[in-house]
């Protein structure tokens, strides 16, 4: 079967701009017998008519744009929208799927390409847009111009859709509630990267970063300030840890101005890394011996799915989390593997420490975490995206 994926981001745009996780389920799409060209934009450069490459199985056909990143990372780009239109008139499929369709980069074209070739056409959704979700969080300015767009548009190209996904039930609800029917819709939550993230015991990376394997190490990947204000309370509790005589360690990764770790009031215990190898990437995450995943509960997280969980999972670690949206689902399923805590300081320093005695006493089972990933595993959401195309398409 043919499938081409319209992306509204840029290549190698990270997951940010859902270019990961696109990678991530479409390489594992092809195993079951799918031709897929995947059109996106250029990042920099200018190369005319398009850039070409595979990459696990996948064509990829980045077009150049004239707009400036910040809108073209956002799905508006008029050079990349034409020449994607242009390109997919002439390129036969069976089934178009844009992951952001309300913006014109991603849902115009597979649009044109239904008109066409009378294929069926699958839209994705990640995120609240919308007013409620992202569009409160815009400058003013975005506000009337990208936001207005994104009411205006968000959930009628769902509506126009064949198929339609939703990465998380608070969505899937409001397909439902905008009368698209539940046979149209398929929940499909972000996957854990087991094949890239090997399992490694606890303790066995510690020493590779000069990390002594007596010191409890909390992590956080891809940390940005918003996060930091979301783990204030965890910050303040590994303070008071190390304060009484335990080692508890914070390590993190993402881009981050080092002047926010030395100002910290934990900046001794604080290992930060800005940049990582993707080969090193396993390794440094498998140093730590729980994760952080705490949110600000409100309606944009209860009606997304954070790519990074399905990261702690792989690496076979325990999460304290205060189970925002679908992540209360697996900590309700599998208690054992959660550390839910509630939003103030007392309940997340007692959790933490509950945390470090199950790890002091060897009571956390790692090889089953990561049999959870397994089971949650990209190879597995594909296996689910396979299925429901079939049976959209025999509809």
């Amino acid at each position: 079967m043919k499938l081409i994926v319209s992306h509204y981001g840029m290549l190698n745009g990270g997951d940010a701009n859902g270019f990961t996780r696109n990678i991530n389920l479409f390489s594992e799409l092809v195993n079951f017998g799918y031709k897929i060209t995947f059109i996106t934009t250029q990042k920099k450069g200018f190369k005319f008519p398009y850039y070409k490459e595979n990459r696990a199985g996948i064509e990829i056909i980045a077009f150049p744009e004239i707009f400036p990143t910040r809108f073209r990372k956002g799905g508006i780009g008029p050079l990349s929208t034409l020449l994607k239109i242009i390109y997919i008139i002439f390129k036969k499929a069976d089934v178009v799927y844009s992951d952001t369709g309300h913006r014109p980069n991603s849902g115009l074209p597979c649009l044109v390409h239904r008109f066409f070739h009378k294929s069926v056409y699958i839209s994705d959704w990640w995120e609240h847009y919308s007013k409620g979700g992202i569009y409160d969080d815009l400058p003013l300015l975005n506000q009337y111009t990208i936001g207005a767009f994104d009411n205006f548009n968000e959930v009628r190209n769902r509506k126009s859709a064949d198929g339609c996904i939703t990465i998380s039930h608070a969505l899937k609800q409001r397909a439902i509630k905008n009368n698209i029917h539940d046979s149209r819709i398929l929940l499909l939550n972000a996957g854990a990267d087991t094949s890239k993230i090997p399992f490694h015991k606890v303790n066995s990376q510690k020493s590779k970063f000069s990390i002594e394997s007596d010191t409890f190490v909390v992590s956080i990947i891809g940390i940005n300030q918003d996060e930091i204000t979301n783990n204030d309370a965890l910050i303040k509790a590994i303070g008071t840890l190390n304060n009484s005589g335990k080692k508890v360690k914070l390590l993190t990764t993402g881009n981050l101005n080092p002047q926010i770790v030395e100002n910290s009031s934990i900046s001794e215990y604080w290992r930060h890394f800005e940049w990582i190898p993707y080969e090193e990437f396993s390794e440094v995450i498998s140093c730590a011996d729980i994760f952080s995943l705490i949110q600000i509960d409100n309606l944009r997280n209860n009606s997304r799915f954070p790519n990074k969980f399905g990261d702690y999972l792989s690496a076979g670690r325990p999460v304290i989390t205060n189970a925002v949206g679908d992540l209360k689902i697996y900590s309700d399923k599998y208690p054992n593997f959660f550390y839910v805590v509630e939003d103030n300081d007392k309940n997340v320093l007692m959790m933490l420490e509950k945390a470090y005695h199950d790890w002091k006493s060897n009571h956390i089972d790692y090889e089953s975490i990561r049999e959870l990933a397994i089971n949650n595993s990209w190879i597995k959401r594909a296996q689910k995206l396979d299925e429901f195309i079939k049976k959209i398409c025999n509809n």
